[in-house]
């Protein structure tokens, strides 16, 4: 995760490094729930990613609990751990399943013992409780661009002169989402609005990506997301003129994110002067083209065209 050096500087300084990383993780976890709580999206990622067949359906999903205790190993104190979603599956008023998932942006060797004691203490609540006692699963959805490279399964963890005694050991298996490295043969069935994440992680290095222009149905919640993985400002800049258009009642897909921000690109570097040679080549063919009596709206169009640049942009120069 990459920290600007007068952050860094200045963190260290103030002795809050530490408190700055985990403020970012923070951020970077609540904007990935926000769209994961949605039902339809959070049922999309279980059944093409993990089951590969439609078990949720999101009319059956309740509110879950993200938050468990557990005791350290001197056994005197306790710990808090959470997940970041949690969702019951019901089916005609009865739990059925308790399912989770947990963000990640950086690899954690770990991670499957983590799963673990998430999972174990879904279950000890279960016992703690009385309820009747049903399957807990945790997906991890991670969003590096480097494909995942540590251990999935916990036997995998052990060292190899454990090798006679691992063959007794039970082992677990977490359900690991590489997002940037789903097949687009799998992204393309995702029916929610994460197939659109999914897509946009999978190009982000792709410099030939066409953003989709299907609709998206939670548009806030999607440029959120894009904004604090991505670290781009300019989702910040258009963020008020894209909630105003979802007022209004307009469609809003990727591509119009990417295209507003390309628009507030170009403005902004023509209001910085940072491309002279493009303010230059503009201005002089306006004016050949008023030297020859060209209507206004045809020259727009023109430079539009030439430099793919929005119509308000053009007007500055006439």
């Amino acid at each position: 995760m990459a920290v600007a050096k007068e952050q860094v500087q200045m963190s260290v300084d103030g002795g809050s490094l530490a408190e700055l990383v985990q403020s970012e993780h923070h951020a970077k976890d609540h904007a990935g729930k926000y769209l994961e709580e949605y039902p339809d999206v959070f049922a999309d990622i279980f059944n093409v990613l993990v089951f590969r067949k439609e078990l949720i359906n999101p009319q059956n999903l309740l509110q879950g609990p993200t938050e468990s205790i557990y005791k350290s190993e001197n056994g005197r104190t306790f710990r808090e751990q959470r997940r970041d979603t949690t969702k019951y599956v019901q089916d005609l008023g009865t739990i059925i399943s308790l399912v989770g998932i947990d963000n990640q942006t950086d690899q954690d060797e770990d991670m499957v013992i983590r799963v673990m004691g998430y999972d174990y203490a879904s279950y000890r609540n279960q016992i703690s409780t009385g309820s009747n006692r049903y399957p807990i699963i945790t997906a991890v959805l991670y969003f590096g661009d480097k494909k995942w490279s540590k251990k999935k399964t916990l036997k995998e963890l052990f060292n190899k002169e454990n090798e006679e005694f691992a063959i007794y050991a039970q082992n677990y298996k977490m359900h690991l989402i590489d997002v940037a490295h789903i097949p687009k043969k799998m992204r393309k069935n995702l029916t929610s609005d994460f197939r659109e994440v999914a897509d946009f992680f999978a190009n982000r290095k792709n410099k030939n990506y066409r953003p989709s222009r299907r609709k998206l149905n939670h548009v806030e919640a999607v440029l959120k997301m894009l904004e604090v993985f991505t670290g781009d400002q300019r989702y910040q800049e258009i963020e008020d003129e894209i909630i105003e258009a979802v007022e209004k009642g307009d469609e809003i897909s990727m591509c119009e994110f990417a295209e507003r921000m390309t628009r507030e690109g170009i403005n902004q570097g023509i209001s910085k002067g940072i491309n002279q040679e493009k303010e230059h080549g503009i201005t002089a063919l306006v004016e050949s083209l008023r030297e020859y009596n060209i209507p206004e709206g045809s020259i727009i169009e023109t430079v539009v065209k030439r430099y793919a640049i929005p119509k308000t942009a053009v007007k500055k120069y006439l």
